[in-house]
């Protein structure tokens, strides 16, 4: 299994985009592209993930808020224990997948509130939003809590998997809320999407969609991204759909006068037709 991991922490330049990728998979994070306007605690508290293994790609982004230790920590929980299985040989099972991501994230904010408590950064929480590529299935499995995005985006245009055209909403997190399972339940996302002529799923925190801040059509500008990559070379397609994800987004910002951290994550889901 190969991955990469962007922690906020470690990306604090206004205006940079960074970025890595892996074959089909890359991420993108930025501390934005004006400065903020709101009380924060960390300049960039967002953190994303991807991991390409020989059954599946993973791609993660978390939207951290007071500190990066939520972000950071939950992302680094799925990529050690349970990023080997979902990218792994053996197929996942739909029908179970709900109740696995309930089980996920429960794991996840205990971890977070281990990492946080007694510290002074003990009201660290996050939002996260996943996607499991799983090639040989046809599917993507996905899961999300908060306000983050996963856009599938193809022939029949572009939709949003976890928000269905919500507006940053519901507001929930990872984290110091102690959550039981029933109320994650209530708030978690659990789908198993179709990847029949799709394109690309797109990844993308509130940094790219919140109002005053980020683009007006969070779905178009993604559209956009994807056909302006799709247009190149085909190795660089998937960086290239992240950096202009991102760069919508700072561009949106620096017009807004408002700005906030974006993390993105991209897997390139279509192949090239044989000669």
């Amino acid at each position: 299994m190969r991955s990469a991991l962007l922690c906020g922490r470690e990306h604090a330049r206004l205006g940079a985009i960074d970025l890595v990728a892996e074959g089909p998979a890359a991420i993108a994070i930025s501390l934005g592209g004006a400065p903020k306007v709101y009380r924060h605690t960390d300049p960039n508290e967002d953190a994303a993930l991807f991991a390409v293994g020989d059954g599946g790609i993973l791609a993660v982004v978390a939207d951290g808020h007071s500190g990066c230790e939520a972000s950071e920590t939950a992302i680094r929980c799925l990529l050690e224990r349970f990023a080997p299985e979902w990218t792994g040989a053996e197929p996942l099972d739909p029908g179970r997948w709900p109740a696995r991501v309930l089980d996920v994230l429960s794991d996840l904010e205990a971890a977070v509130i281990a990492r946080t408590a007694d510290t002074p950064r003990r009201g660290s929480r996050t939002t996260l939003a996943l996607a499991v590529v799983r090639p040989g299935q046809a599917r993507a499995f996905v899961a999300s809590i908060g306000d983050s995005h996963v856009f599938r985006v193809g022939a029949a245009g572009v939709d949003d998997l976890v928000l269905k055209g919500q507006r940053c909403d519901p507001r929930f997190f990872l984290g110091r809320e102690c959550s039981t399972r029933e109320e994650l339940g209530g708030a978690a996302i659990a789908e198993v999407a179709d990847l029949a002529r799709v394109q690309a799923l797109v990844l993308a925190t509130d940094g790219l969609s919140e109002r005053r801040v980020g683009v007006e059509d969070p779905e178009e500008a993604v559209r956009r991204a994807v056909e302006s990559a799709r247009a190149g070379d085909a190795e660089l397609r998937p960086v290239e759909a992240a950096r202009n994800t991102a760069q919508a987004a700072l561009d949106a910002q620096r017009s807004n006068r408002s700005g906030d951290n974006v993390a993105v994550a991209v897997v390139w889901t279509e192949t090239e037709p044989r000669a």
